[in-house]
């Protein structure tokens, strides 16, 4: 059995993690600074060199970081419990796409039939059944759910451009769309592969 080393931090970086915990912001400054550079770099090769898509990971943890740092226990090496919420994040992100693409694969007929108006649409009967489970199950949402889901997916707007669109903020908008995701989710349960 391997012996676990511990970790030995500076009585200055010991200081720094503590007033930081207790909620000094320069205090956190001082872990961000130290840590952003091997965050990102981790969260790039997560994110298969996508840079955007690691510097939006980099970000959520840090934000993480910040609201979760009370709860740190100093014994355990700081980085690998950054890495840790990094590995959440990331794993919620993705488990968020793959459902968001097969609400895509669902709805993508409806897609094709908004922009193939002079074809019939809908023509099987399966489409159709499909149709009125949607139309039922859409009307589960909230208002603001139903605008924010149906501008993302059926106009492929991004979560900034809806915020822009509606006037609420961007974190609202992603809110009521995971919501909306989760109601379609539940009521379309028959229905999704």
């Amino acid at each position: 059995m391997a012996v676990k080393t511990p970790i030995v931090l500076t009585k200055a970086e010991e200081g720094t993690l503590e007033e930081a915990k207790g909620g000094n912001s320069e205090a956190y400054e001082q872990i961000f600074l130290s840590y952003r550079e091997k965050v990102f770099n981790a969260a790039y090769h997560l994110c298969n060199f996508d840079r955007e898509a690691a510097l939006d990971l980099t970000q959520d943890v840090f934000l993480k970081v910040w609201e979760k740092l009370y709860q740190f226990d100093s014994r355990s090496d700081l980085y690998t419990w950054i890495y840790r919420i990094m590995i959440n994040i990331y794993l919620k992100e993705r488990r968020k796409k793959r459902l968001y693409e097969k609400f895509l694969q669902i709805f993508q007929f409806l897609i094709e039939d908004r922009n193939n108006r002079n074809e019939e649409p809908c023509s099987s009967i399966e489409q159709q059944e499909l149709r009125r489970a949607i139309v039922k199950a859409m009307e589960k949402l909230s208002s603001k759910q139903e605008i924010v889901f149906k501008l993302k997916i059926f106009d492929g707007m991004t979560f900034s451009k809806i915020s822009e669109v509606t006037g609420m903020a961007e974190g609202t908008v992603k809110t009521h769309f995971t919501r909306a995701i989760h109601t379609l989710q539940r009521e379309l349960r028959e229905w999704l592969p």
